[in-house]
């Protein structure tokens, strides 16, 4: 059993604990109160043990946390109230886990898990897709001397050549429905390729791009509905392709320069998207409101940075994104303010006259415009810290399932991975193993580990270790062993096993008349004793948020019956105080 699931097992030990506890003192003579508060703390205590909360943990199915506002979140400091997302809290990767894959020095452009975090997809300079089933990955990292196959990583289950490249693969995408994959290059078109099946597709996309031999798709998406590709390109306009008709729909000069980034913004809308260019401007769009050859407005304009943007990254919900610039930094944007704070052609005069003359490809970024701020800045958050050089270097959301998209994470190029609260802005970790850049980085959707891209030609995997000062788990708790104090806590449980309940020396200690060595054992104690009391806290939470759940439940389930009852009893018509 990993560290990860001895954590949640002993959260699910305590949880039922407690409410074995609180059941078994229950009184025979109980109000109306009593009796609706014990129906509830019977169905959560027999909810555990049917092994639902258990399952949701364990498995990657887990429930749908409350997604939070981000005022509120600023408020509670909170994301969501999943439980998986709570424990999960505690082991970010912060360990290099092992070489996934090594390119004898051709250089990694992209590195992305599917949706369903099945599938991990590469793309690198040697001209070849990769497609690596997670499960093998799982299987490698686990046990590192048993690496075989891709030159030093994981066997690829599919390897596709790529037609038409240009310098490298510069982005892929996939399909909702993960069976299809697009990738783009400098050239004319892009390719559709299938994943699985018994047959291969390949089959070129024409952009009928203005000016041949000379065009590039810096950055492509599937729409949600999988119908269409978004593709952001170096003729400063966005092409929109129809794979069902097979010919382009759409085109749109966009910006004033080249267009490096896109996204869509919800996750089941394909209405909604947004563009970031080299102009320092990020730009949301309607498809509903663009045909070809029309003048194109945009919907609003995100104001904020002071070089080209590199990356945009959705929150999915709508409301949401962040994006990576040139200017060294990463800002989280709220499209709800669009059009409210500053006049949008004042600010894009003032954007344009702000930017610096100057190549990322080759130089390095200019002292005088290190800690410039836009007048304008329409952004929520700013992240600083990473370096943004030599290539388009990508930021994302982490997983909604495992965190709760708490943190913002990007690679650098000094060759490390730079995690971010979203809420605060203070860096959370800051991996490191590479020599050269990091240009991508995926955080599986459903588990703790994340595998980055770099340019110096490997993908390396990053997983949870727990650092060798950390005190062992104490063990679960026995049956009849449960002790409640006046606060509801375990206090028998607050102890570490090794130590007595006086707090003292271990008595296999070697040298039990040392006072050193009585006070390092008593400070240990102690260390633990907080630890074990906080965790405490965390469940008694936990609690409180399935009572409230399961409130809410019963109070929908009672109003629903007493439209069928045609006469309530008096029983009935009394509905329970609740706080």
């Amino acid at each position: 059993m990993s560290r990860l699931e001895q954590y949640l097992q002993m959260y699910l030990d305590d949880l039922l604990a407690l409410n074995e506890t609180q059941a078994a003192g229950q009184t025979s003579s109980r109000t109306a109160t009593d009796d609706h508060h014990h129906r509830l703390h019977s169905q959560q205590l027999e909810r555990v043990r049917s092994h639902d909360l258990k399952w949701s943990v364990y498995c990657r199915t887990a429930p749908t946390g409350r997604t939070v506002a981000l005022p509120n979140m600023l408020h509670s400091n909170r994301i969501s109230n999943n439980p998986s997302v709570q424990a999960h809290h505690h082991f970010l990767p912060n360990h290099t886990a092992g070489v996934v894959a090594d390119y004898d020095g051709d250089k990694a452009f992209v590195g992305k898990f599917s949706t369903d975090g099945e599938v991990f997809v590469s793309a690198c300079q040697d001209r070849h897709i990769r497609f690596y089933h997670t499960d093998s990955l799982d299987t490698t990292l686990r046990h590192p001397h048993t690496q075989q196959g891709d030159k030093d990583g994981v066997e690829p289950f599919k390897v596709i050549a790529a037609k038409d490249v240009g310098w490298s693969v510069l982005d892929v995408d996939f399909s909702r429905d993960q069976h299809f994959v697009v990738y783009s290059s400098w050239s004319n078109y892009l390719h559709l390729c299938n994943v699985h099946g018994p047959y291969d597709v390949h089959q070129a996309l024409d952009m009928q791009p203005a000016i041949p031999r000379h065009f590039c798709a810096f950055s492509i998406r599937f729409s949600p509905d999988s119908r269409e590709v978004l593709a952001g390109t170096s003729e400063y306009a966005l092409y929109l392709y129809d794979i069902v008709q097979n010919q382009r729909v759409l085109k749109i000069q966009a910006h004033e320069d080249d267009i490096s980034a896109v996204a869509f913004a919800e996750e089941d809308n394909s209405n909604i998207f947004f563009s970031g260019s080299d102009d320092a401007l990020c730009k949301m769009w309607d498809r509903r409101c663009l045909q070809e050859g029309d003048q194109a407005k945009p919907v609003g304009v995100l104001i904020g940075h002071t070089d080209g943007i590199t990356f945009i990254a959705s929150k999915g919900d709508g409301r949401y994104v962040a994006t990576n610039s040139k200017d060294q930094t990463m800002k989280l944007f709220d499209v709800r303010g669009l059009g409210i704070r500053h006049s949008s052609i004042d600010a894009i005069k003032q954007t344009a006259a702000r930017i610096p003359q100057w190549d990322y490809r080759y130089n390095v970024f200019p002292r005088d415009v290190v800690h410039s701020v836009h007048p304008c800045d329409q952004s929520l958050m700013t992240y600083r810290g990473h370096r943004v050089l030599q290539t388009l270097i990508r930021g994302h959301f982490s997983p909604l399932a495992t965190t709760g998209q708490k943190y913002l994470y990007c690679g650098s190029h000094d060759g490390c991975v730079y995690v971010y609260n979203l809420l605060t802005g203070d860096l959370v970790t800051r991996l490191t193993h590479h020599n050269m850049v990091v240009r991508d980085v995926a955080w599986h959707p459903t588990l703790p580990y994340l595998i980055t891209t770099s340019w110096d030609g490997t993908h390396v995997a990053f997983d949870y270790q727990e650092p060798p000062d950390a005190l062992p788990l104490a063990a679960p708790p026995q049956p009849g062993r449960v002790r409640m104090n006046d606060r509801g806590l375990d206090r028998g449980r607050l102890f570490h096993p090794q130590f007595s309940t006086q707090g003292a020396a271990p008595t296999d200690s070697p040298n039990d008349s040392s006072e050193e060595n009585d006070q390092v054992d008593r400070q240990q104690y102690l260390v633990h004793q907080l630890h074990r009391y906080q965790q405490l806290q965390r469940l008694q939470e936990l609690q409180r948020l399935l009572l409230r759940h399961q409130t809410l439940g019963s109070e929908e389930g009672t109003e629903e019956g007493a439209e069928e009852m045609e006469e309530p009893d008096q029983e009935q018509d009394q509905e329970p105080d609740q706080e």
